[in-house]
């Protein structure tokens, strides 16, 4: 039997400024609102429409604390995630669902800076500090961990199977 897949890839604004909580065993979650616009042609006028989807997304531990500190309303993010579909009882006794992204990577895209005088560091309107226009400023002890080496060389590993597995 075949194993499904459940990836969603998001590309969007946040509509309001990241809800952050922590768990009762101290785990950070970030709930945010994100919207994905699409444009097409309407084929009866031709002219070109734009669609607007809306999209809760739920950010886990260090994550949450980098959309915390760094997101705002407005803030354009890249999310890569799966979806997740919940049900509830509401408060007159009907069955109701909810449907979020939970999410497994964020990058922090966009950028508007203005120059923080007091040290000539570029500051964007969305919170990112940078001395460069292409990345985003975060400590590097708030990066999200790098599951690659840097520098091993990947495209000289073996692709043969190794017969010592037990399978």
């Amino acid at each position: 039997m075949a194993r499904g897949i459940n990836k969603v890839f998001l590309i969007g604004n946040l509509g309001d400024d990241p809800t952050i909580r922590t768990t009762s065993s101290g785990i950070n979650v970030a709930n945010i609102s994100m919207v994905t616009n699409e444009q097409h042609k309407n084929t009866q006028t031709g002219q070109i429409e734009e669609t607007a989807q809306w999209h809760r997304v739920v950010l886990w531990g260090k994550t949450a604390e980098i959309a915390k500190k760094y997101l705002k309303k407005g803030s354009q993010i890249f999310i890569e995630g799966k979806i997740q579909t919940n049900s509830f009882t509401d408060k007159n006794g009907v069955k109701r669902y909810s449907t979020e992204i939970i999410a497994e990577q964020m990058q922090m895209l966009g950028y508007r800076y203005s120059t923080d005088e007091s040290n000539g560091t570029k500051i964007s309107n969305d919170g990112y500090a940078s001395d460069c226009e292409n990345k985003p400023y975060i400590p590097q002890e708030e990066q999200p961990q790098n599951y690659f080496d840097e520098n091993f060389d990947y495209k000289n590993v073996s692709t043969t199977i190794d017969t010592e597995i037990p399978f």
